[in-house]
């Protein structure tokens, strides 16, 4: 595994698990929320972030986390493994709230004067993330037949991938 893609929810445990696996398997991690956010929650260009994008995904070696739609095809199109963190909808909406609570200006994907928050939007974006996203990864999945893709639906499944890629 050199080149891994950590998709999902909004506060499924991307970055939580992409900081694990970097260390484990001494690949560089790249967040898309701060390759999206500029600092002040000002956002990037779409043009620009996707340029960026195209050079991560044209490295050798990586770890790419984020539930940014827009560049799923390409990191679909060059990582070796893919990893969709699907955990039920209400778990995600806890942790964002538990994030939200303790530590909104400290998680690694947060760029300087960013806050992560938690609203209604954030909440409804959670939601309807599996209907809304799920058809175009599953159509991805079968497209680009990835032999490393695990979708992971509860925490028992996560902790068990994790013992088989450390």
């Amino acid at each position: 595994m050199k080149k891994i893609a950590i998709i999902g929810v909004p506060a499924s445990g991307k970055t939580t698990l992409s900081v694990r696996l970097a260390a484990a398997l001494k690949l560089p991690v790249y967040h898309l929320d701060l390759d999206y956010w500029l600092p002040g929650d000002i956002k990037r260009n779409k043009d620009q972030f996707l340029k960026i994008q195209r050079m991560r995904v044209d490295e050798n070696l990586w770890i790419i986390e984020g539930c940014g739609s827009s560049s799923f095809e390409m990191r679909f199109a060059k990582a070796d493994t893919i990893i969709y963190l699907n955990l039920p909808r209400l778990v995600c909406i806890w942790r964002l709230l538990k994030r939200f609570l303790t530590e909104r200006d400290k998680h690694p994907d947060t760029p300087e004067g960013c806050l992560k928050v938690f609203n209604w939007e954030t909440i409804k974006y959670i939601w309807s993330f599996e209907t809304r996203k799920g058809p175009k990864i599953r159509a991805l999945k079968n497209k680009y037949s990835i032999k490393n893709y695990h979708e992971i639906k509860n925490a028992k499944q996560l902790k068990q991938l994790l013992n088989l890629l450390q």
